[in-house]
């Protein structure tokens, strides 16, 4: 496990940077104090000292970038393309909550990089912003980490899954597939008349193609979000998927702190069968489900 207290001295000081580089970016051509620009700061929940200050512009100079000196003000001379982290652009209560979701995980997991846990919450929390890095990243995750095999698929503005997912071993009875769904949105998910609907129209479509292509008996749905603010619609989407097919299709709804317990925890347990248990529990994945798996 890496240093949680040096990534998040590193991960702060980044932002701060980045912080830094919006407002001259922002200002361009323009002389800025460290007054004003400590001010946009605060606003952005964050701080720094006149020492740091100065130390971060010799920093940014020394990468290159034509910052000038003048008196006691800064003046950026060049026009830069900046990437803010999510973070940094997040309100407030979103943050804090960003914040300790992380910090939950971290503590909790003892095979995954920090590194890894941190983007891929905040991608959860981002929205719109980030939600196709979002949809990268659980690919990632579930094949990568997890350790799936599966394909990417189109995800924003297409009629199919962000990616399908399975696992074959040499006994067919145990093979199964997933048809995901992963939804960034800052406030959390439920499963809505659109959603539900969506899903359906993967699990018509994309059930036939496991089968077909990659001899499955049985593929799961599965939805996984930055957190799950339901109320009973997980069941009620499972009860009507049972009425509607010949087929066998259960499924699952997950937050993104759970599904990285469930990774972290597999690579100590490789056990893909009472994952499928998991899987397809046709309700929401908790903490306690994953602590007996």
């Amino acid at each position: 496990m890496l240093s949680s207290g040096k990534q998040t001295g590193n991960k702060i000081l980044r932002k701060r940077r980045a912080l830094i580089l919006d407002i001259m970016n922002q200002k361009k051509g323009k002389l800025l104090t460290y007054e004003k620009i400590n001010e946009y700061l605060q606003k952005n929940s964050s701080n720094i000292s006149a020492e740091d200050f100065k130390q971060d512009i010799i920093k940014l100079q020394n990468l290159g970038l034509m910052i000038e000196n003048i008196s006691d003000s800064v003046v950026l001379k060049e026009n830069i393309n900046l990437n803010i982290p999510i973070f940094a652009t997040q309100d407030e209560r979103i943050k804090k909550e960003i914040q300790k979701t992380i910090t939950y995980v971290v503590g909790k997991t003892q095979n995954l990089d920090e590194n890894l846990i941190e983007k891929v919450i905040e991608q959860s929390f981002s929205g719109k912003k980030s939600c196709k890095e979002f949809e990268d990243s659980i690919f990632k995750l579930y094949s990568e980490t997890i350790g799936f095999e599966g394909i990417k698929l189109g995800g924003i503005g297409n009629r199919e899954p962000d990616s399908l997912f399975w696992y074959k071993v040499h006994n067919d009875e145990d093979n199964y597939g997933l048809i995901v769904d992963a939804k960034a949105y800052s406030k959390g998910f439920k499963i809505n008349t659109s959603s539900s609907r969506q899903m359906n129209d993967y699990i018509y479509k994309f059930y036939n193609k496991l089968q077909e292509e990659h001899g499955l008996n049985r593929s799961h749905y599965h939805w996984v979000t930055s957190k799950y603010i339901g109320n009973g619609d997980i069941e009620y989407f499972a009860e009507n998927v049972r009425n509607m097919y010949s087929f066998e299709s259960k499924g699952s709804i997950i937050s993104i702190s759970n599904a990285l317990l469930i990774a972290d925890k597999i690579q100590s347990n490789r056990d893909f069968k009472k994952l499928e248990s998991l899987m397809s529990i046709e309700r929401e994945i908790l903490e306690t489900d994953i602590e007996v798996f």
